[in-house]
């Protein structure tokens, strides 16, 4: 918690030093998150997708030209589901189980990127940058039927949490900007193990799409 305090102070007197010379935006989108899941001692690997949207504010600073940094602040929230039916030896017949897992997240991009015009009205921009991330929650519901009739609830943050709340992603994108409307893509990649078990390795990574407004 203290690290994230310290990012958002220093990331708010950016803002507040630039302030006068930023363009600022909003923006909303899809966002897919892919979840590798690593059982180290069994050997075993496998990757759970969630569905998401995030929004929030942009700012953008003219370094030069045509070069330009852009800061953010967004939340975003993820959901997964899977059900399943599987045979099960024990009982010698058929169960049902399904699992739905939500995932709630402030972010802070920091984007630097290169304009490149096409014509009088359009714009593009590739950006590189990092884009740190604080999960504020985490669950996953589990539930088994036919003939069990179970529920579970973890929470991944908690006093015997299995994940860590900070993530440090690598990002890469183009921005086409219309006037003040503009289009962002972007590819994200998860640089640290988020899990706070040495039995098992998590990592993440994803990708967004977004509509912006630039006043």
């Amino acid at each position: 918690m203290k690290r994230f305090i310290t990012i958002a102070a220093l990331f708010a007197t950016l803002l507040l030093s630039f302030k006068a010379q930023a363009q600022l935006s909003i923006k909303a989108g899809y966002t897919g998150e892919f979840v590798s899941i690593d059982t180290i001692a069994e050997g075993k690997k496998g990757t759970n997708y969630f569905d998401g949207y995030y929004f929030g504010l942009n700012w953008r600073f003219n370094v030069t030209e045509r070069i330009d940094l852009s800061m953010g602040a967004q939340y975003r929230t993820l959901l997964g589901e899977h059900s399943e039916h599987y045979y099960y030896l024990p009982i010698q017949g058929f169960v049902h189980h399904y699992t739905k897992e939500r995932q709630s997240l402030i972010d802070i991009p920091i984007m630097l990127g290169y304009a490149i015009p096409l014509g009088q009205k359009v714009t593009l921009s590739p950006f590189v940058g990092p884009m740190f991330s604080f999960a504020v929650s985490g669950s996953t519901h589990e539930e088994w039927s036919y003939p069990f009739n179970t529920q579970s609830d973890e929470d991944w943050y908690g006093d015997n949490g299995t994940r860590k709340r900070f993530n440090l992603y690598a990002m890469a994108g183009l921005t086409a900007r219309f006037g003040h409307v503009n289009l962002t893509g972007c590819y994200r990649y998860g640089l640290l193990e988020l899990s706070t078990r040495e039995a098992f390795s998590i990592k993440a990574s994803g990708f967004s799409v977004a509509l912006g407004y630039e006043f």
